[in-house]
Formats: structure tokens, C-alpha cells, sequence
């Protein structure tokens, strides 16, 4: 187990720690993986075509107002009920990375 020195109170800590035990200087943070990243990325592709298409949708309606708050509904639903899917699916894949902390350790 090798020792890495604290860049803020120069103690000495094992490189595998999150956190300095001395002063709770952050060294360790995870960091998405490939995954969590290609999520995020269909999930803002589809936030975008979503709001197109109620929108289009609702440009093609009829005179009557409840017939452009229902397709506003049900836009709604569909991306409430994708957004909790996202989320679940965000919540499993969530173990990412772990990286340093850009300067939280002293090089020798």
C-alpha cells in the first residue's frame, strides 16, 4: 500500500483513500462510466425530439383548446414515465470510475 501526500495539510494518506483523514480533502471522486454517459446522451436526444413533436403535434390540432392540452398531457407522461426509466437505469449502471482529484496530491 503506497502513501500519497495531501496537497492541502501535508499528511500522509493511503493512495486508495477517498478522502484525507487529516483535513477532508477530497482525493478520490467517481466519475460516470460509458454507459451513464450514453444514457445521458439518448435521454437528451429524446427530451429534444419529445418537445418537437408536442409541438408539431399540437401546431396540427384542432380549434378546440382541450385537444392541445391533451397532446401537452400527454407529452407530459410519456416523458415523465422515460425520465423515471432514465433514472433506474442511470441508478444500476451508476458504479463508473474512480479518479484522483486533479492536484489534491503532491507528485515527488
Amino acid at each position: 500500500m503506497a502513501l500519497v501526500v495531501c496537497c492541502d495539510c501535508d499528511g500522509r494518506v493511503s493512495e486508495k483513500a477517498r478522502t484525507c483523514i487529516h483535513c477532508g480533502n477530497p482525493l478520490l471522486e467517481d466519475r460516470p462510466g460509458v454507459i451513464g454517459m450514453g444514457l445521458r446522451f439518448v435521454y437528451g436526444l429524446f427530451c429534444i425530439a419529445l418537445v418537437v413533436v408536442v409541438v408539431l403535434a399540437a401546431s396540427q390540432a384542432g380549434p378546440r383548446p382541450s385537444e392541445r392540452l391533451m397532446i401537452g398531457l400527454i407529452g407530459a407522461g410519456v416523458w415523465f414515465g422515460v425520465s423515471i426509466a432514465i433514472a433506474v437505469l442511470l441508478y444500476v449502471t451508476r458504479a463508473g470510475r474512480v479518479e484522483r482529484v486533479a492536484g489534491a496530491v503532491k507528485t515527488a
